[in-house]
């Protein structure tokens, strides 16, 4: 009894993270910019068809060269770097949405609004989620550079799951990020701060989006991650019933 039940939980667990895979899908844009100043309005979008399928269902995208912005014979801002990857949940990979980049504002202060991918998949049990977040200011015109967030109370990211703009997991790097003439500023924020936070419902969707407003002809880099895994019962689950096949392979 205690063989055929421990092949039970093995066939049930290798099935939910098979079906985990198989069922995950994502939107397009990939990933979708707009720059707005005193030039008016450009934006930039990844396509699904733009991006690189690899191993588990992931897709990853890496921007090949700069690329302005443009509204007509005006230049809002450029992108100097960008870099994706979304991945469904497989083993002991999480659902993971991740996103850097660097920009350098135009000839007036630039808001920038990044959207990335909806990443949908199949409600496992209750959800737990975790959400990174940096971001560097860089001063290239010698009169200081100010970074403000656009997002609820000031913050420049946000994390979110169940539809768009659906529930917010996080808000992240809240109020201004400044540094002086010439100089650079790092700021970083998690949530939690260790570990991972219970939603306390399934959840059946993530995504993210940055928001905020760069002060004039200055360069931002920022770097973000997302993650939303089973509820610890469940993962508890999945490694009772690896356990018990190994067991069952040594006797």
């Amino acid at each position: 009894m205690a063989n055929k039940l421990s092949a039970t939980c093995v066939a049930a667990a290798g099935a939910l993270l098979i079906s985990a895979v198989a069922s995950a899908s994502i939107t397009d844009p990939y990933v979708h910019i707009r720059a707005t100043n005193g030039s008016g309005t450009g934006t930039f979008s990844v396509l699904i068809a733009d991006t690189t399928p690899g191993p588990n269902g992931s897709f990853s995208f890496s921007l090949g060269a700069p690329v302005d912005i443009m509204d007509g014979p005006n230049i809002i801002a450029t992108i100097s770097q960008l870099n994706s990857t979304v991945r469904p949940m497989f083993g002991a990979q999480p659902n993971t949405i991740t996103l850097s980049f660097t920009f350098l504002s135009g000839s007036s202060a630039t808001r920038f609004e990044v959207d990335t991918t909806v990443l949908t998949f199949d409600p496992i049990l209750d959800e737990a989620a975790r959400a990174t977040a940096g971001i560097t200011v860089t001063d290239s015109d010698n009169n200081g550079v100010t970074s403000t967030g656009n997002i609820g109370n000031g913050a420049h990211y946000t994390s979110r799951y169940n539809g768009v703009p659906g529930t917010t997991f996080a808000d992240l790097l809240i109020g201004p990020v400044s540094a002086g003439n010439g100089q650079t500023m790092t700021a970083n924020d998690r949530s939690p701060g260790t570990g991972f936070t219970p939603l306390g419902v399934d959840a059946s969707d993530m995504s993210a989006r940055w928001d905020f407003t760069l002060s004039a002809d200055d360069q931002v880099g920022v770097t973000s991650s997302y993650f939303l895994v089973p509820a610890p019962g469940a993962i508890a689950l999945l490694g009772l019933a690896g356990l018990t096949l190994g067991r069952r392979n040594r006797r």
